[in-house]
């Protein structure tokens, strides 16, 4: 039997028997090894630590603040190997939230150093949040921080700064941020610039002064005393080399005009590659603007807080550089907005609103905007279900470049699609007149509980498109439930009659089902 224990060795030991302690020691460390534990030879145990880096990724928020920071640690205390996965991530450090906090506490501008530190050369984030909206971003506002507060200039007292200058340091000396994001007062933002300025021309670059990202939200209180100061020039004070830009310059629903003008400077303008109004002003300072936006790629438009559109501007705008379009107008859904831009080179577009365009709105944008050619996205939402005729189906099917389309609401009928001998040789597509010719992906989304799919229409679709050099998914997902009549509680296009056979005679033409739970 083997030992443990090392024997002696003594003079008088041969050779062999010295030969034989040796190999007893070792056979008895072997012995110890097997019997370690067992999970250290689990799959867990033997993954990459960038693997484990990447789930972590999906374990955290993608902002870190002080009520989330707490999990992100606990990962790292683990063991040694979570904790060097975690360090191998630096997108998980490079992104914090901070908010105001009570009378008395203040920020460690070490340890926020020190954070950010962890994310190495990975593109850096700030968002700091003064003022808890009413019921706008609300929820954000109240994860900034613990106990979080508002600016005490809220209440006509003391701006934060003077009690707090930490994330004001973070943007004049501070790390290389990406991205910053303002939410407060619009009278509270002005302290902020004001505590800024000037910047002496001798140094180097300040992290505001390098920000190429930037979300600046500014809310009202709904009282007299806190309207909108037209005398400040708050959208002139923006950082000098930002190429994205977010304004959520107020939200006063209860005013239907502010008059509150898009005054930025043309410089800034012309430098924005990305541009988000999510605004309820008039909505010719808009155009104004976009006028000078000749590198924008990216547009989004959100009248979602009530604002009706105007007419059809007399001067359309043109963008020559844009691909993405995402417009959303309320309970409204008029496209005349849209039908003011002409947007040569569009590949994505995303419309949304209470009620569905009118199929001649839809039609005269995407003529007059000269991009029927090069529309490869397409998403349309409706709050409600929508049925389709053939006048949306001729439009939409005959797209030559359409390669992902999605439906939330909209609901396929059967006269969504005219047979090909009855349809006019003008709406008919590519690939001899072919509906949805490059189609690659159709998802059909469902947050109602009065909707249900209506497989033939579909089925008709597709068997009218037939063979084709590009491969289709067509996606089912359903993200309400349906309470009528006696249907099961909970909706699923498989439960319709002649699903299978419908499922089998797609795939021979290439088009492959699915069906996706709610997500």
């Amino acid at each position: 039997m083997l030992s443990d224990a090392k024997c002696p060795i003594t003079p008088n030991m041969t050779k062999n028997e010295r030969k034989t302690d040796a190999m007893q020691s070792e056979a008895a460390k072997l012995a110890m090894d097997i019997e370690a534990p067992v999970s250290s030879l689990s799959p867990v145990q033997r993954l990459p630590v960038e693997i484990l880096g990447i789930i972590f990724t999906f374990a955290t928020p993608p902002t870190i603040n002080p009520l989330t920071k707490n999990a992100l640690v606990d990962l790292c205390l683990v063991c040694q190997v979570w904790h060097r996965a975690m360090q191998l991530a630096p997108h998980i450090w490079a992104s914090i939230a901070l908010g105001v906090l009570p009378s008395g506490r203040r920020y460690i501008y070490e340890n926020l150093i020190s954070w950010f530190s962890r994310s190495g050369d990975y593109p850096k984030r700030l968002e700091f949040y003064a003022y808890q909206g009413d019921g706008v971003k609300q929820s954000i506002c109240m994860a900034a921080a613990r106990g979080v507060g508002v600016c005490l200039c809220c209440r006509g007292s003391t701006c934060m700064i003077q009690e707090d200058d930490t994330v004001l340091r973070l943007l004049t000396g501070g790390p290389v941020l990406q991205h910053f994001t303002f939410f407060g007062l619009q009278a509270c933002y002005h302290r902020w610039i004001e505590a800024m300025q000037p910047r002496d021309q001798s140094l180097k670059p300040r992290p505001w002064d390098t920000l190429r990202s930037f979300e600046l939200s500014l809310e009202s209180r709904h009282r007299a005393t806190d309207l909108w100061d037209h005398s400040l020039p708050t959208f002139r004070l923006l950082p000098p080399l930002v190429d994205f830009l977010h304004l959520e310059p107020i939200s006063l629903s209860c005013l239907p005009d502010t008059g509150i003008r898009l005054d930025i400077p043309p410089s800034t303008l012309g430098r924005l590659t990305s541009l988000t109004l999510e605004c309820n002003w008039n909505i010719s300072h808009t155009f104004a603007s976009l006028q000078l936006c000749r590198n924008l790629e990216i547009l989004i438009l959100d009248y979602s807080s009530g604002v009706r559109s105007p007419s059809v501007q007399e001067h359309r705008v043109l963008l020559p550089s844009l691909h993405t379009l995402r417009y959303n107008n309320g309970p409204w859904a008029s496209m005349s907005v849209l039908q003011s831009l002409n947007t040569p080179v569009l590949q994505e577009l995303q419309v949304s609103g209470g009620t569905p365009p009118s199929a001649k709105e839809f039609h005269n944008f995407l003529t007059q905007s000269r991009c029927t050619q090069t529309l490869q996205r397409l998403q349309l939402f409706s709050a409600h279900t929508f049925p389709m005729g053939d006048a949306f189906g001729s439009l939409i099917s005959n797209l030559p470049s359409l390669s992902q389309l999605t439906f939330i609401n909209w609901v396929i009928t059967d006269n969504f699609l005219m047979k090909s001998q009855d349809r006019p040789a003008t709406a008919r597509g590519a690939e001899g007149g072919r509906p949805f010719s490059r189609l690659q992906h159709m998802q059909l989304v469902n947050t109602t509980q009065q909707w249900r799919i209506d497989l033939p229409p579909i089925h008709r679709i597709f068997k009218e498109r037939g063979h084709s050099a590009y491969p289709c998914l067509l996606t089912f997902v359903n993200k309400a439930e349906v309470q009528a009549g006696n249907a099961p509680k909970t909706y699923s296009p498989t439960q319709e009659p002649g699903y299978e056979e419908m499922r089998s005679s797609l795939k021979g033409l290439g088009v492959f089902m699915r069906v996706l739970a709610d997500s």
